[in-house]
This record gives C-alpha cells, sequence and structure tokens, in this order.
C-alpha cells in the first residue's frame, strides 16, 4: 500500500487536534507532529523577557509530553528565523551554533523551526523540531510547518491573552484587599457581579449573598429609589463616572458610591463601584 499524500496526512492530523484546546492541543499536536516528521523533540514557545529568552508552552520528547523549561534566544538558531520562513539546519547545527548549550544538552543534530506571529505580525514565539541525527525528510517540513503554523500561533494567541486577564484579575483582587472601602462590579441594570470582602460589615452580608441582587436592594427604603433612577441614567448617558450619596439598610450607614463603567470594545458593559463610608466614627 502507498504512504498517504502529505495534505491527507495533515489533514487528518488537523481533524484529530480539532476539539482541543489548550495545554490539551499542545501536547496531543506535539505528540502527532514530532510523530508525522519523525522528529525526536517538538517544542511551541513563546517569547519573554523583551525578547531576549523563551519559555516553552508545551514540549513533547521521544514521544512523550516532557517538562517545560526557558532559553536564550541570542547565539541560537532561533535568532535567525524569520516571519513566515522555516528556518532548517539539516545537520551539524551545534558546530553552527556552539553557544547553544541547549543544543548541546539535548544533543540535537537536526534543528527546524518557524516564528508565530500575533494579529500584528510580531513574532511571539516558535514551533520548532529536532533532531538527534541529520534530518533525512526535509522535503516535508516546510510544507508541514504551513499547514500549522496558523492554527498553533492562534493558540498562542490565546493563551497570552489569558494570560494577560488572570494578571490583570490579580491586581484588581489585590487593591480590593488593600481598600477598607466596598468595592463591587455591576452589570448595566445593576445587579452584583462581585463584591469585595469588606463588604459584609457595610451591609450586614457575606460577599455570596450579595451577589446576584441589585445594589439598591440593600439600601434603605428612602434611598433605594434614588439609587436605582441615577445609576441607570448613568449608565445611559455619555458620562464615564458618577457619584451619589445613598444609605445602606444595615445600621443605615451613610455612604457614597462612585461608579466607573467597564467597556469591552466599544460597548458598555457595567460599572466598577467603590461605596465609601461617611459615617465620621467609621473615618
Amino acid at each position: 500500500m502507498e504512504n498517504p499524500e502529505p495534505e491527507q496526512t495533515f489533514s487528518k492530523l488537523a481533524i484529530q487536534v480539532s476539539s482541543l484546546t489548550g495545554v490539551a492541543y499542545f501536547n496531543s499536536f506535539l505528540k502527532a507532529f514530532s510523530q508525522l516528521l519523525e522528529a525526536d523533540i517538538a517544542i511551541v514557545a513563546e517569547i519573554i523577557s523583551e525578547g531576549a529568552q523563551a519559555r516553552t508552552v508545551s514540549v513533547c520528547m521521544d514521544g512523550e509530553t516532557a517538562d517545560n523549561f526557558e532559553f536564550d534566544l541570542n547565539g541560537s538558531p532561533f535568532s535567525s528565523c524569520r516571519i513566515g520562513k522555516a528556518t532548517i539546519y539539516p545537520e551539524e547545527v551545534t558546530a553552527l551554533f556552539p553557544n547553544d548549550y541547549l543544543l548541546i544538552d539535548l544533543s540535537v543534530e537536526g534543528f527546524a523551526a518557524i516564528p508565530l506571529v500575533d494579529p500584528q505580525q510580531k513574532t511571539t514565539g516558535f514551533l520548532a523540531v529536532m533532531f538527534h541525527s541529520a534530518i533525512v525528510n526535509q522535503q516535508i517540513i516546510e510544507p508541514a510547518f504551513g499547514a500549522f503554523t496558523a492554527r498553533v500561533a492562534a493558540e498562542l494567541e490565546q493563551k497570552r491573552e489569558f494570560n494577560k486577564l488572570i494578571e490583570i484579575e490579580s491586581y484588581f483582587l489585590g487593591i480590593t484587599k488593600l481598600t477598607k472601602d466596598v468595592v463591587l462590579v455591576l452589570s448595566l441594570s445593576g445587579e452584583i457581579r462581585f463584591v469585595s470582602d469588606s463588604a459584609i460589615a457595610l451591609f450586614g452580608f457575606k460577599p455570596d449573598a450579595l451577589t446576584g441582587p441589585f445594589f439598591y436592594d440593600f439600601m434603605t427604603e428612602d434611598t433605594r429609589l434614588l439609587g436605582k433612577q441615577e445609576y441607570e441614567k448613568f449608565v445611559a448617558s455619555g458620562e464615564t463616572q458618577f457619584n451619589i450619596g445613598l444609605k445602606v439598610a444595615h445600621n443605615e450607614n451613610a455612604v457614597t458610591l462612585w461608579a466607573v463603567k467597564t467597556i469591552t470594545g466599544n460597548d458598555v458593559t457595567g460599572c466598577v463601584v467603590i461605596i465609601e463610608r461617611r459615617n465620621l466614627e467609621e473615618r
């Protein structure tokens, strides 16, 4: 039986990993990709440290997922990679890059890599395969890179954006723990989506009990309607921030509510609110 055409093999691999994403995608893809190219090592790496270093996102060695590691780009074959083109050193790559101790440690003889780019065409990482002996199937490597680089790059970009969100969230949560004022995240209609732990003393409820209802539900009867109307007016306005004096039902605490709109793309999605006590004895 004749071997299948490369395009058929590429299509089969693409279908095999089509339902996966994130780390599961990288791990599964690299196992199949290294087998396809008969490579001893396959990696997906992202650039860190202002372009001087890279860190692997996934590693496949000898057909198995291996631990991630960091490596220097200067003095390595990755430094010669250019966008849209595969860089291939069929043999003696360590002789060409004698200061790349990673290649020496991994006993690499043949090397091939291609840059991964973001939507702004900036290099964010690499897809690479390495061989303990000279590359004998060079003719299939470049079309294989061409078939999968876009998907791998898209997955890497999604991972990087997710990590940015996690980092921003950690900053936000850190701020909420440092301030004694209450921090809320509200929907456009005023539903509480998040509340800081400092809400317990002000509202008399734990954060879990406060998440879901409208913020004005916890105000006194004489300020509840005012809070609802002014919030709805602010959300519908062109203003970016506002403040209003209200009273919290629990112990009738007098507070000032400060709000700024949250925007995703061009759409207003809700508000971040800080509620500051106005009781002199609590200042």
